[in-house]
């Protein structure tokens, strides 16, 4: 069960990053 949560959550942990990162970045460009 741990293994596979490890590479689920860190997908999803990535993608959450990803998508702070975009909207600061547009945040910061408006």
């Amino acid at each position: 069960m741990n293994t596979y949560d490890s590479p689920y959550r860190g997908t999803l942990r990535g993608m959450m990053t990803m998508g702070m990162m975009c909207m600061r970045s547009r945040f910061r460009r408006v």
